[in-house]
């Protein structure tokens, strides 16, 4: 009784994945060289508009079966809210694990979704604090979805766009922004 109710304390209801409790505990305990990955379904918000919040529920439950499938042993999934969801590759290297998450957005929209994925992927480094990375992936994920959805990007980009910004050159990142290339990896 005592597993069942410390398994059910961890596990999103709706997929099954390990829930935001769950994915903070994998984030508080990254070890250097872990990868983080933040996947999020591209306007999620239209397909509950114009399917129901029934039909987003279950794209939601076929993503949840989609992850665990598709990325095995390689990471630990959790959903961490609304229709964004954590990857922590433990035993993964950096580009092998960028890769995985290129190939999963890419399958995934072979499957012909109501909501593309995008993702931000960022290397935890002996320099940061765990909260640092998740932070990285998680501007990493914010350029995805600004260059125009449906792609990865490694948080090195996320870090070159805060230099410039150190910088003062806002004005080239707005029009970027304004503008948005989609950059595939």
């Amino acid at each position: 009784v005592l597993a069942a109710l410390a398994k059910a304390n961890v596990t999103d209801d709706l997929t099954t994945l390990g829930n935001r409790r769950f994915g903070n505990e994998l984030i508080d305990k990254l070890q250097v060289g872990d990868v983080v990955a933040i996947l999020d379904l591209d306007k999620f918000k239209q397909v509950n508009d114009q399917y129901g919040h029934s039909r987003g529920d279950q794209v939601l439950q076929e993503l949840g079966v989609f992850l665990s499938k598709e990325t095995d042993s390689d990471a630990q999934v959790a959903r961490m809210g609304g229709e964004e969801f954590l990857l922590i590759f433990t035993k993964t290297p950096y580009g092998v694990a960028c890769e995985l998450v290129n190939k999963l957005v890419s399958d995934w929209r072979a499957t012909l979704p109501l909501s593309t994925l995008s993702a931000g992927v960022a290397l935890h480094l002996d320099n940061q604090s765990p909260s640092r990375t998740y932070h990285l992936a998680d501007e990493a994920l914010y350029l995805a979805k600004s260059r125009g959805r449906d792609q990865v990007v490694v948080a090195e980009e996320t870090l070159d766009h805060e230099r410039l910004l150190s910088g003062g050159v806002r004005s080239q990142l707005q029009a970027d922004r304004d503008n948005p290339v989609p950059v595939w990896l």
